[in-house]
């Protein structure tokens, strides 16, 4: 059996990424404000982008052959983190602008008016690995693989453990853990 090469590997993963969404999705489209995610302040005429079936296409520019990609990642889980007492659904979105890097978004979405809308976001870097996201006692737990202090973009070797928190209507980062 031979090897796959680069691009189907990275294919099968974004595949892998978009499958078993379907609880997610059931509840509606995802609103995502653009000025949320960072990158996409320049692009998004309309400060929204809406994942449709967990994706979002759009030329990076007039014209362009390369698009921005979001893609909603299988990493979901639900419960309430905004003190609400209702439920909560938060989600990883990767970001592709169509160079080298995947930015990995923390986002925490409420149903509002039959459609799920981005309530408060947070980077989790490029290139990063998810390994596990759960909440715990209203905090939201990311563990994942990222780069070192002495690692390249490509090839992240640090695992952490991250602790975030709806303050104030924004996600903030509480604690970071090396796990050796």
């Amino acid at each position: 059996m031979s090897e796959s090469s680069p691009a189907a590997e990275l294919y099968r993963r974004d595949l892998m990424e978009r499958i078993d969404t379907d609880q997610l999705l059931r509840r509606g489209p995802i609103l995502i404000e653009a000025d949320c995610l960072d990158m996409m302040l320049h692009v998004a005429g309309s400060g929204i982008v809406e994942l449709v079936d967990g994706l979002y296409r759009e030329p990076i520019s007039e014209g362009s052959a390369i698009d921005l990609v979001v893609l909603l990642t299988t990493y979901a889980v639900f419960g309430d983190v905004t003190g609400f007492g209702s439920e909560d659904a938060v989600v990883v979105l990767v970001s592709k602008p169509g160079g080298s890097g995947s930015f990995y978004d923390l986002a925490v979405v409420r149903k509002q008016d039959d459609t799920l809308t981005n309530i408060a976001r947070i980077q989790l870097g490029d290139r990063v690995q998810i390994k596990n996201l759960q909440i715990e006692d209203g905090e939201i737990v990311v563990e994942m693989l990222t780069q070192g202090p002495n690692d390249p973009m490509c090839c992240s070797t640090q695992n952490v453990s991250n602790r975030y928190a709806v303050e104030n209507g924004e996600l903030v980062l509480i604690r970071s853990e090396v796990i050796e």
